[in-house]
Order: structure tokens, then sequence, then C-alpha cells
């Protein structure tokens, strides 16, 4: 879903809770994508049975390809 960032500041509480419930929320301005709105806990699957959440992912992307 794609919200003009004016109309976003309104609806912010709403559109938080989309996004909690899996919803893609792009933040325009001009229509031009400026941000997005993900869970703060966003679950990633990671193999068969394992799940990993967002701060494992950042962690596990900042170690392969910032890593010196």
């Amino acid at each position: 879903m794609k919200v003009n960032i004016d109309n976003a500041a309104t609806n912010l509480s709403e559109l938080v809770k989309l996004a909690n419930d899996g919803d893609e929320i792009i933040l325009t301005e001009s229509g031009q994508p400026m941000a997005r709105i993900i869970p703060y806990q966003l679950k990633v699957k990671a193999g068969k049975s394992e799940e990993k959440n967002s701060d494992d992912v950042n962690k596990y992307i900042t170690e392969m390809f910032f890593k010196s």
C-alpha cells in the first residue's frame, strides 16, 4: 500500500497496525517512495523449522557484507 507522507502523519497508528498484520506500507512524497513501515519483530524463515526475527537478520547481513 502506498501512502502520501502527509496522510501517513494523521493515520500513523492505523498504518502501524496494518504493517504488523503483514501489509507493506510505502510512504511517498510527490509520488516517489521515501520510506517503508515494517514490523519491529519481522519473522523470517531461516530454514525448515527455524525462524529468526528482524534483529537476527540485520546482524547476519551486517556480518556478511560489512565485516572487515
